[in-house]
């Protein structure tokens, strides 16, 4: 049997074994990132919240590594260096964790799945009393904070943030000063060449009347010449018949 009929044997088979409400699960949280990659924060919000309803309501278990993808406060779905800001916090006993920031809410949460060192640290251990903490614990999907062993202050980790947010917000307010000085300069174009089309035919047009009223004084001249010559001849006929009388 080949590898690819293998794989949707495989595929139907776990198919099967989801009921309805799993299969929806599923698409709600397909969804949710769809609706994220067209730039809508607020659909993405929509179906998060949905997902997340629909498996509390259906008593569905959802995964640490699934969880750390959404924001615990307003549930947005985090795209690196676009609406998150992800940094790795080191304690004093070598041990790490990542620190996530929403940028939608401002919101803290941590993920202790990379934590190392030597000894690693025990929930119950008195010496973790050393490094700050923030737990974040869920009370009916409203985000519940708790903040335990606060002896150390986060004004510097505040002020990072802060700079880093104002940075992220600085370059999208550049990105859309860029686009609408793209769009001003899409629209004076065709204006600059209506204008100069304009102008052309405004010339085109004067020299037009020009030649018109060259031809015009011509003919005008020719005709009073004609007149002048008719009357000269008239004169000398006159003059002839005069001397033939006098004869």
């Amino acid at each position: 049997m080949s590898r690819s009929s293998t794989h949707t044997n495989t595929f139907v088979s776990v198919h099967n074994k989801l009921h309805t409400e799993q299969l929806k699960t599923i698409h709600l949280y397909d969804i949710t990132h769809e609706a994220q990659n067209s730039l809508i924060p607020q659909l993405s919000n929509y179906y998060s919240n949905l997902y997340y309803a629909t498996a509390e309501k259906n008593q569905i278990n959802i995964p640490q590594s699934i969880e750390q993808k959404f924001c615990e406060k307003c549930l947005s779905l985090f795209i690196p260096g676009y609406n998150v800001i992800i940094r790795i916090k080191y304690n004093k006993n070598g041990g790490r964790r990542l620190r996530f920031r929403c940028l939608s809410c401002r919101h803290l949460q941590y993920d202790d799945r990379i934590q190392q060192g030597n000894k690693r640290r025990k929930r119950d251990n008195d010496d973790s009393k050393s490094d700050v903490e923030i737990r974040i614990h869920r009370h009916d999907r409203e985000g519940t904070v708790e903040t335990e062993n606060t002896e150390q202050s986060v004004n510097e980790d505040e002020n990072d943030d802060e700079k880093m947010f104002r940075s992220e917000n600085g370059k999208v307010k550049e990105t859309e000063r860029e686009k609408k000085r793209a769009e001003k300069l899409k629209v004076k174009e065709p204006m600059k060449e209506k204008e100069k089309v304009e102008e052309v035919n405004e010339k085109n047009l004067k020299s037009k009347e020009r030649m018109k009223k060259r031809k015009q004084s011509s003919s005008l001249l020719t005709m009073l010449q004609n007149k002048r010559d008719e009357e000269s001849k008239n004169s000398k006929l006159n003059s002839l018949s005069l001397m033939d009388i006098l004869q």
